[in-house]
């Protein structure tokens, strides 16, 4: 959905556990490469827990607190944002997407998953829009996933196959997801409140 001759070259994936959006990419770079896009792909992971870190093969690494992320890195530095589940971890969430537009290029990309359980509410993407976001996809869109049998055997033999199960369970099903452009810098007073999350009833 990411449209025109560029593929982001520069990715920052925040709480990135154990190196998910590489693996993630790893698996696609064939089909990415086949389709005519070129130059490497740069990701760096960054995650609250060096334990996380210490577990991904990526060895783009940085440890931190998402709301923090502004702090971290000069602007312009990343193509695209990805934040995957973890948006509901988030201390200071205006914090962080006043930091996340910093960092992004301008036309840059912010992409959301949320748990199944949860959604955005309409405010979240007005506070968006506040932001200096466009929404390319979003409000409707939803996201298929699940574990891939490699990610599973990995799980299964660092922890066993009871929490394998069960991470397989978490993320198999419909996920609420959102692709956002940055247009231009963060406008008016932007708040914590914009960002709160809903279950759904």
């Amino acid at each position: 959905q990411i449209r025109g001759d560029k593929f982001p070259k520069r990715i920052l994936d925040l709480a990135s556990g154990p190196s998910t959006f590489f693996r993630a990419y790893e698996r696609i770079k064939p089909k990415v490469e086949e389709r005519g896009f070129e130059g490497d792909v740069s990701i760096v992971d960054y995650d609250n827990s060096q334990e996380m870190l210490d577990l991904g093969p990526n060895p783009n690494k940085a440890l931190g607190d998402i709301s923090k992320v502004g702090s971290r890195f000069p602007e312009n530095s990343f193509d695209l944002v990805n934040i995957s589940y973890a948006f509901r971890y988030a201390q200071h969430p205006a914090e962080m997407i006043k930091g996340i537009n910093k960092i992004l290029s301008l036309d840059g990309y912010l992409m959301i998953i949320l748990p199944k359980t949860m959604k955005m509410p309409q405010k979240f993407y007005e506070g968006l829009r506040k932001a200096g976001f466009e929404l390319e996809l979003g409000e409707q869109a939803s996201l298929i996933s699940y574990l891939v049998a490699k990610s599973y055997k990995i799980l299964e033999e660092q922890y066993g196959r009871e929490i394998a199960e069960d991470v397989a369970n978490e993320v198999r099903g419909r996920f609420t997801f959102i692709l956002a452009k940055k247009v231009s810098s963060p406008e008016g007073d932007i708040k914590d409140e914009d960002f709160f999350l809903a279950r759904p009833i």
